[in-house]
């Protein structure tokens, strides 16, 4: 069963990107100035495949006072996915960090199997540095969601 994106649901990034970009676009080649604010920009890539043309059409017009935080969708099963997107953002330098989108249905039942969440957070963190993830770039943020037609949000620690 494929699930389409509603409009709003694709807007909504495309806005935000087109307000990122205005607002705190790249600094003038004249006049680069030192950043007065840092920004963290989140990305929900929502189809497999989003983050891979996503974040190289970010980095044509990167601003060096922000920090992209793109969401890569699971595996079947919820296991962290590696590979192509992953190998993309990290190829596009320090300022591109690879989220992985954590659901938390299978990861609710594989606690309740095991019935220890931190073990389960645990478990997790392994499979996502098995897949490529930097822990020490990502610490902090990860994306959530409740059911593939849920929006995740990004989160701090």
């Amino acid at each position: 069963m494929r699930v389409q994106a509603e409009p709003f649901r694709l807007a909504m990034p495309v806005a935000l990107a087109l307000v990122v970009l205005t607002v705190g676009g790249a600094p003038s080649v004249a006049r680069a100035t030192p950043c007065s604010s840092q920004t963290d920009v989140v990305f929900y890539a929502g189809v497999a495949g989003d983050a891979t043309r996503l974040a190289p059409e970010l980095a044509k017009f990167a601003s060096s006072c922000a920090d992209y935080y793109i969401s890569i969708q699971p595996l079947s099963g919820g296991i962290p996915r590696g590979g192509a997107p992953l190998a993309t953002i990290h190829a596009l330098g320090p300022r591109f960090h690879a989220m992985a989108e954590i659901r938390l249905k299978p990861w609710a039942e594989y606690t309740g199997d095991n019935g220890d969440w931190y073990a389960t957070g645990v478990h997790v963190r392994e499979l996502m540095a098995q897949a490529g993830y930097d822990p020490p770039a990502t610490r902090g943020r990860s994306t959530r969601s409740a059911s593939p037609r849920v929006s995740p949000w990004a989160s701090r620690c």
